[in-house]
Formats: C-alpha cells, structure tokens, sequence
C-alpha cells in the first residue's frame, strides 16, 4: 500500500515528544512491513542551509509552488527517514510562513507531484491538513488522523477528528495528557463509529530477556535462573550495594513519562 504520513514533527528533525517519535516509528514499521511510506514534514529552521543533511538528504533544485498562495515559496529536501526505507520531505518555509494551513497546501501540492498517488494519507495531531482536499486532489485516499492530545480545542485537531475515515488514539485514554477532553473533542469522539485504540506495545519477539544478547544471562518465565545474574550485573554497573533482602526496580525512560508514577 502507499502511504503517506503528514506531521509537524518528525524524529531527528524537530522537539521530542510523543509525536516527534510515533510520527517515525509507524512510518519505519510500515515500510518494513513491504509499504511504500513517505513522510512530510517542515524543517526545524527557515533557511535551507541550516538543516544538516545528515541523513543524505538531497535539495530539490525548484522550490515548491503552493495553490492559492503563488508568493509562497517552499524549499524541499528529499530522502530517507532516518534507519528506515521510508522516504522524507522536509518543506523548508520562509520564516513566519509555515502555519498550520500554510503546511497542509503545501503537503497536498507535494502529493500531488508523486508519480502515483498515496492511497492512505495519515495525519498527526495538527498538522493544518483539510481531509476533503486531500481527497478531492488525490482521487480520493482514505484519511486516518492520530490524536495525541484531545484536551484543546484547536480547530485543524476538531476537523481531522470529524473529517477522518478512522482515528487512531495511541493510548488507553484516547489522549496522552493530564488534562481530560474538551467537551467538543469529546463529542466529536462520541460521534464517530468506532476509535481504534493501540496502546504502547514492544516486540516481544526482539525485547525479551529470553533472547536478548546484551544480558548479562537471559532468562524466562519458565527458567528464572538467569535473572539472579542480570540483578548482580545492574548492583555492581550502579554501584549499589548488594543486598538480596530489598527489592531492586529499574526503570528505563525519559524523566516524567507515563506510568513511572504506577511502577513506584
């Protein structure tokens, strides 16, 4: 299938957080899985000589012309998203130019230029893409939207969520915050068919204690003996104490991410 995805952060290139990662990580799954997958994204910066190519990224020699905006000129680098086979666009935009609306023309105008067409178009969060002009201008691609955050009221996020054939919401709750739905997300929600929820998984086939390689002793379920090695491996790499009588609990992460309050 082509797919293409449409965000406004993508891992290297922009602010970490949940969406900078999924927006590279779907993508990279996909196209492992046999998909043909691109992603569109803007540049970090406004001048095309400040990005670092540092993925073999390649400068697109005429900038791209945006409908209904002529004096809007965008640059474009073209190549492959980082440790994937998945392509990247990365829209260079003048500076104080690349607003929401602004990308989803410019995302469309790209699109648009493919030598086939993306049957799947996949929007993250806020991206300022119009579902329906997508369709009308690509002959008429199924439209997925990811909410991350359901606690605002940004209407690009509203339309996506109303316009899309499906929304994916990566987590249990359906948004990725404190705070709860805005009663208009919420109600937009509610009024769709269904809301497929994927919830943080890992490879169990490649994260196992069972097979992994870097462990100081692999270990099972079913065979629990290597795992008094792996505890005296972390003692002596941390530094601690060794002390069978309390329990150790290692915890790998970003400082404040979801669920290190469940596992203290």
């Amino acid at each position: 299938m082509r797919i293409t995805h449409l965000t406004r952060t993508v891992r290297p290139y922009g602010t970490d957080g949940v969406v900078f990662r999924a927006a590279a990580a779907l993508p990279e799954a996909q196209a492992a899985a046999g998909h043909d997958v691109s992603v569109i994204a803007p540049a970090p910066v406004h001048d095309i000589d400040q990005v670092q190519p540092n993925q073999g990224l390649a400068r697109r020699l005429s900038p791209l012309e945006v409908p209904g905006d002529p004096a809007l000129k965008v640059e474009l680098l073209e190549g492959q998203l980082a440790g994937s086979r998945a392509r990247l666009y990365l829209l260079v935009f003048p500076e104080g130019a690349d607003q929401p609306e602004a990308f989803g023309r410019a995302c469309v105008a790209l699109m648009q230029g493919f030598a086939q067409p993306p049957e799947l178009v996949h929007l993250h969060q806020d991206t300022g893409a119009d579902a329906d002009a997508i369709r009308d201008a690509l002959d008429g691609p199924a439209v997925v939207a990811s909410v991350y955050d359901a606690s605002g009221e940004e209407p690009s996020v509203l339309a996506a969520i109303q316009d899309a054939d499906a929304v994916l919401a990566p987590c249990q709750g359906l948004w990725l915050t404190d705070a709860d739905p805005s009663p208009a997300v919420a109600q937009a929600l509610a009024s769709l068919p269904k809301v497929h929820v994927t919830p943080p998984a890992l490879d169990s086939q490649r994260w196992s204690p069972a097979r992994d390689g870097a462990l100081e002793a692999t270990y099972s379920g079913d065979d629990l003996q290597g795992k008094a090695a792996c505890r005296a491996a972390l003692v002596r790499e941390a530094g601690l104490p060794p002390r069978d009588d309390v329990l150790l609990l290692a915890v790998w992460g970003r400082d404040g991410d979801a669920g290190d309050g469940l596992a203290l």
